[in-house]
């Protein structure tokens, strides 16, 4: 048996509850089986409280499943709704520390034990078809209703749902989803250097639904959750120089004259603008006279005719007419969250035979899972693998965490490989079997799946003083 202990996340309940903290420890247990007990902890994660149990076999069965007594009303019901935050943060926990309990090994370095991401995903909460990120479907608390409007009368629209390709079509393909755990150097897997760890997983589309009978915005309309699946198998490298990331959020100027502002408001508000109009007419000729004589009104009558004539001409009428503009009422706003990029290069040069394969492997390991799948037709290709990367700090017992220190990195697709066999600029090789070449340099780009979200750094900071992503 061996466990492991995550670092403390937190889950804001806004003004009702505020912060709490949780800690989540994975134990694996005898034949493959995992262990998960959730704790509320104070914010140093300490004064463990015990809220929650499950036991996992190693055949996927559920043998405990316990919530303690300890357990408060709110996070009763996070258990039991599928995308709480408390939920998506053991899930995260659990993937914080499961490739350190995923392989068992003995004296030798040999595999004795791998335990399946399904059972890590189970024993998270989860029900095990989908990865350990994603929701999952969960019951409602005794008394609570999830079937919508009982009195909807009957009247109620379909809903619209739309199903992924691989459902439509059934597209399937006969990717590789067992790989070896590589490390170069070849000791670092038992040494206490800090590292950067590359693992792989691949995921299918998604349905997405229209509900014209939603309650809320947010069921209006849906996307379901991506099965994700995790393929086994690690690459494992010393952490290299020139560590850096680029946090960036792109916006543009945006400019509103009074002119677009009044027509935007009486697009906005027409009933405001009718009624308006409406006062104005009900004083009579002589007010509405006086109103369109007033200083004021005649300048922003002469604007509009100055600045249409300018449209129609395609000229500055304006500043060419009275040496002004219109205020552009000049903002600053945002366009679009960016997703981010990191290039990695590493360079490996065998000491002996069995190193030697260690590089060729790693370098097949990064090409194969980059590559497009075939599919079962000739109609549709399936996307590559994706990448998950760590940086981990090494400890005591080879026990590894998150790095506190460097930035993490999201889920990532690994977009171009440069694989350079003579970065000595000569040819030479080893008088090894395979003619291994001395040194081979890899140069890897790598950008995330999805934009970085202040829920990210809420939900899976490893702690409050790190650096988060």
């Amino acid at each position: 048996m061996a466990s492991r202990t995550s670092e403390t996340g937190v889950v804001n309940r806004g003004t009702s509850g505020g912060d709490s903290y949780y800690v989540t420890d994975v134990t694996t247990l005898s034949g493959g089986g995992v262990r998960t007990e959730t704790y509320r902890t104070d914010g140093a994660g300490n004064n463990r409280v015990l809220i929650r149990t499950i036991d996992v076999s190693n055949l996927g069965e559920i043998t405990k499943n316990e919530t303690s007594s300890n357990a408060t009303i709110d996070e009763q019901r996070d258990f039991l709704n599928k995308g709480s935050t408390l939920n998506r943060l053991i899930k995260s926990q659990v993937n914080e520390v499961r490739s350190d309990l995923r392989v068992e090994v003995d004296s030798s370095g040999a595999n004795v034990n791998v335990i399946s991401d399904q059972i890590f995903e189970i024993a998270a909460g989860g029900s095990g078809n989908t990865s350990i990120e994603t929701g999952e479907e969960y019951g409602n608390l005794p008394g609570e209703d999830d079937s919508g409007d009982a009195n909807d009368g009957g009247g109620s629209l379909p809903q619209v749902e739309f199903n992924p390709v691989e459902d439509r079509f059934g597209v399937t393909d006969n990717r590789k989803t067992e790989y070896e755990n590589l490390f170069y150097p070849e000791d670092i897997a038992t040494s206490r250097q800090d590292r950067i760890r590359f693992t792989m997983f691949y995921q299918s589309g998604r349905s997405f639904n229209f509900n014209p009978n939603a309650g809320g915005a947010d069921d209006l309309f849906t996307f379901g959750d991506r099965n994700i699946k995790t393929i086994n198998g690690s690459v494992t490298l010393p952490i290299q120089g020139g560590i850096s990331d680029t946090n960036t959020v792109q916006y543009s100027d945006s400019e509103l004259s009074p002119i677009q502002a009044a027509g935007a408001g009486l697009i906005l508000n027409p009933n405001e603008a009718f009624q308006s109009a409406s006062q104005l007419f009900q004083g009579g000729a002589e007010a509405f006279q006086n109103m369109l004589s007033s200083p004021e009104v005649q300048n922003i009558v002469n604007a509009l005719k100055v600045s249409l004539a300018g449209t129609a001409v395609g000229a500055n009428l304006t500043a060419r007419t009275t040496g002004a503009i219109l205020n552009p009422n000049l903002e600053l706003l945002l366009n679009r969250p960016s997703l981010r990029e990191f290039q990695f290069q590493f360079r490996m040069s065998a000491r002996d035979r069995k190193e030697a394969a260690q590089i060729r492997k790693i370098i097949r390991f990064f090409k194969m899972g980059m590559s497009v799948k075939k599919s079962n037709t000739s109609l549709f290709i399936v996307s590559p693998n994706q990448f998950r990367i760590q940086y981990l700090a090494g400890g005591e017992g080879n026990i590894s965490k998150d790095h506190p220190s460097i930035g993490k990195i999201k889920e990532c697709a690994l977009t171009s490989l440069n694989t350079n066999y003579t970065p000595d600029n000569t040819y030479m090789t080893f008088d090894d079997e395979a003619r291994t070449m001395t040194s081979y340099e890899i140069t890897m780009r790598f950008k995330e799946l999805t934009p970085l979200t202040e829920s990210d750094y809420l939900e899976t900071a490893a702690r409050e003083d790190s650096i988060g992503y």
